[in-house]
This record gives structure tokens, C-alpha cells and sequence, in this order.
């Protein structure tokens, strides 16, 4: 069975006793040399990088073991947390795994106090906190739980309201009544229990939707996200590029992100991506300064390029995954990635392209095999295998488990799709998928 939740301490500070580290066997690690061929051993709490990778001398980082690294070669990582982003190119048949028992997780995320070292201004009139991060940072997460991004109509992570299509606002074309064209939305009004409207909102709060971020469906199977363009206050209508975007006469409901006025519920952030100030409501008037707070920094820990035969076995995956590209028998197994893929809108990014987006993905792969991992907390698909029949072929997804997949659904590849496959001769076998958008 799946260990969904077995790392958790593992990324909230927990590492490998004192005594059970190989590097404090042998404190001639300076002069000890790695027989080639031997396995390239890591450990990132008490290795180091001057080191030649030995067990009782183990390299620091897989980034310099990937470096002293040829094909055929086996890299074993030691228990910890990694906060890596690295590439293997041109090594075939190479192993990356975790060591027998060891709980290796690497972390696309970091703190913004002790990672970034900023610190959270004063709170406004309305309980909204604001920083300038030295990068940036597109997902939120207090104690390793996601924020929301600021959004009207409002919905939670908490509650599973992000994840109901009732808590979108409606247009109010209907199948017989062509009240406006693609490009453009009208409001519906009111919804009881859910919001007031958007005219309505935006009278009461001077809230300007021009520059929001609109994820619509417009009818469609297929969900876009785009920039607000114009407002028209005297109907409730607002105007979009509407090239592009899966458009039919009936049933269109949509939601605004983007905007540092949607903020007002606790836990909601927006990140203004022109000056890097983040935005956040603290849950019950906290101060940010004494919350631990993290955001994600990076969409990718491993990527592989020019290689086939690839092994990533038994690492877990906090705020960031994997990336195979044009690899033949590439191989995922024994994982579990929580938060692994996120939208571009945190970064103001609307429309985004569907062919690179932020998500475990295999590029033009063909006998792939993934096997027993566990995807929760998406927003994007769980795995696109992309390509061509003649590109992505063959591969197999495996006794896996999928939670809490895409919610918001837009802008992908496929029609709301939790697995994409491009090609053709894909098995999915044996695998449960709950709760998607």
C-alpha cells in the first residue's frame, strides 16, 4: 500500500540520527576514493561535495554525483530533504534512488524567512500582510498546506469548494438566447450562498476586473484562462481574447483570479509578478512573521535529457516532480508527489501554453513505466505523456493513486484530463483516481 502521507515529518525537519550516518564512520573522507562502478552515494545533512561519493563518504548534493557520474551507474540518496533542480543528459541506464528504508524527499519549495530571509510588513485596514521576495514564488503554502489564490467567487482547499463547479459565476447565454459572442461574458447575477454577482460586487467594493484573470468554461469540455480586457459596468459584461478558447452556445460559468482586491477571506495570496510583492490575509489576524510560511520556487527537481533507460525510484516529491524528455524505457516507480504541479496564473500568466506546462510530464517517451506513486493536490493534470503515435507510445501507468487532481482544469492539453496520453498503445492498469476538477 501507498505511504501517502509517510514522509510528511521528513519535510517538516526530520533527518537521519547522528549515529546511523555513514559519514561519521570515517573521518579520512578527504583522501577516500569511489571505485568506479560502485554505487555514488549522497547524503545532503552529512555528505559533502569535496567528497568522492563513497558510503562512508557520501557527496552532498545530486548535482555533483551527477556530475562524477557515467552511464550504468547507480546514485543512492541517504534520507533528508533536497532542494535541487538537476538535469541528467547523456547517460543511459543510470539509477537514482533512495537508499533501502530512507525517506528522501526534495522540496521545490523554500521559506520565506529562512530560505528568502524577508519579512512581512505590517497589515493593512483589511488584514493583508505584503513582502518583496528576492524570486519568484507562485504557490503558498502554510505548514505545507496550500493557500488560495485570491478569488471571486470565493472557495476553499479546506472544504473541497475549489473543486465544485457551483462556486463559478455563470454567464447568461443560454442555448436559444445568444445574449453575447465569443469574446465576451455577461454576468448572470446573484447565486444564493455563493455570491452577490459581479456588478453588484464590484459597486459595493470599487473592485476593477480589467487585468483579472478569467478561468471560463464556455460550453466546452475544455476550460481557458485569460487577461480581462474591458468592462462594460452598464450590463455586466467583460471582454477577453477570445482566440483559442473552447467556446459553445450554452452553459458558460467562470471564476477571477489575478487581482490583490479579490483578497478578502483568510489564507487567500496574490503575488504581483511586475515588483515580486506577495499579498497575504492571515487566517485569524496572525502575523505572517510568526507563520511558517513557504512558497514554490521551482516546477522541476529531475529532468532527464538524451538518455534512456533512466531509473528515479522511491523519492518523494514536495512542491515539484519530474521531467522525461525523448527517453526510451524511462522508468518512475515508488513515489509520492504531493503538490507536484502548479498553473502559471500565480505569475500572472494567463493562456498559458498547453504544451509546457508545469506538471509531471514525459516528452516524446516511448516504454515508459510508472508504477505505484501517488499524485495529490494538482492544479494541472497528474501526467501527460505528450507526442505523436509515432513519438509517445507503450507506456504504462501502474497500481497508483491520483487525489485532488487539477482543480481549475484549465488550459490543458486534453479535455480535463487527470492522465494525457498524445500517442497511441498506453496501458492504465490497476490505478484509483479521486476527486478531480
Amino acid at each position: 500500500m501507498l505511504a501517502q502521507t509517510a514522509y510528511v515529518e521528513s519535510y517538516r525537519g526530520w533527518t537521519l540520527s547522528d549515529e546511523a550516518n555513514p559519514a561519521y564512520l570515517n573521518a579520512a573522507c578527504d583522501s577516500t576514493t569511489r571505485a568506479s562502478g560502485t554505487p555514488i552515494y549522497v547524503d545532503a545533512s552529512q555528505g559533502s561535495d569535496d567528497w568522492d561519493g563513497t558510503w562512508s563518504c557520501p557527496k552532498a548534493t545530486l548535482s555533483d554525483a551527477l556530475n562524477d557520474s557515467s552511464s550504468n551507474d547507480e546514485i543512492i540518496l541517504a534520507s533528508g530533504l533536497y532542494h535541487e533542480n538537476v538535469t541528467v543528459n547523456g547517460k543511459d541506464n543510470l539509477v537514482i534512488r533512495a537508499a533501502d528504508g530512507a525517506s528522501v524527499v526534495f522540496d521545490g519549495t523554500k521559506s520565506i524567512a529562512d530560505d528568502l530571509n524577508v519579512s512581512w510588513g505590517t497589515a493593512d485596514g483589511n488584514g493583508v500582510q505584503e513582502t518583496t521576495l528576492p524570486v519568484d514564488g507562485w504557490q503558498l503554502f502554510l505548514s505545507y498546506e496550500e493557500q488560495v489564490p485570491a478569488r471571486w467567487p470565493n472557495a476553499q482547499f479546506s472544504d473541497e469548494t475549489v473543486f465544485n463547479r457551483s462556486y463559478w459565476a455563470e454567464g447568461t447565454l443560454t442555448g436559444s438566447n445568444s445574449a453575447y459572442t465569443q469574446g465576451w461574458l455577461t454576468d448572470a447575477g446573484p447565486e444564493s450562498g455563493v455570491h452577490t454577482g459581479l456588478n453588484e460586487t464590484i459597486n459595493a467594493t470599487g473592485l476593477d476586473p480589467v487585468g483579472a484573470i478569467a478561468v471560463m468554461n464556455l460550453g466546452s469540455f475544455r476550460s481557458n484562462s485569460r487577461i480581462i480586457t474591458d468592462w462594460n459596468a452598464s450590463n455586466g459584461t467583460f471582454a477577453y481574447d477570445g482566440s483559442g478558447v473552447g467556446w459553445k452556445n450554452k452553459h458558460h460559468a467562470y471564476f477571477l483570479e489575478g487581482k490583490q482586491e479579490l483578497i478578502d477571506q483568510d489564507g487567500e495570496w496574490w503575488f504581483n509578478n511586475t515588483n515580486n510583492r506577495l499579498y497575504y490575509k492571515t487566517p485569524s489576524g496572525q502575523d505572517a512573521n510568526d507563520l511558517d510560511l513557504r512558497v514554490k520556487v521551482q516546477p522541476f527537481a529531475i529532468s532527464v535529457e538524451n538518455s534512456d533507460g533512466v531509473t528515479v525510484q522511491g523519492i518523494d516529491f514536495f512542491g515539484t516532480t519530474v521531467n522525461f524528455n525523448e527517453c526510451d524505457g524511462c522508468s518512475f516507480t515508488n513515489a509520492t508527489l504531493e503538490y507536484p504541479s502548479t498553473s502559471k496564473r500565480g505569475l500572472g500568466i494567463a493562456g498559458e501554453s498547453e504544451d509546457d506546462r508545469w506538471m509531471t510530464r514525459f516528452y516524446r517517451s516511448t516504454n515508459s513505466f510508472v508504477d505505484n506513486i501517488s499524485i495529490t493536490n494538482t492544479d494541472g493534470g497528474a501526467i501527460e505523456f505528450q507526442g505523436s503515435a509515432g513519438q509517445s507510445h507503450n507506456n504504462t501507468v501502474n497500481n497508483s493513486y491520483f487525489h485532488a487532481i487539477d482543480w481549475s482544469a484549465a488550459d490543458q492539453k486534453g479535455l480535463m484530463t487527470t492522465i494525457y496520453e498524445g500517442g497511441r498503445d498506453m496501458y492504465f492498469t490497476n490505478n484509483t483516481v479521486h476527486l478531480t476538477g
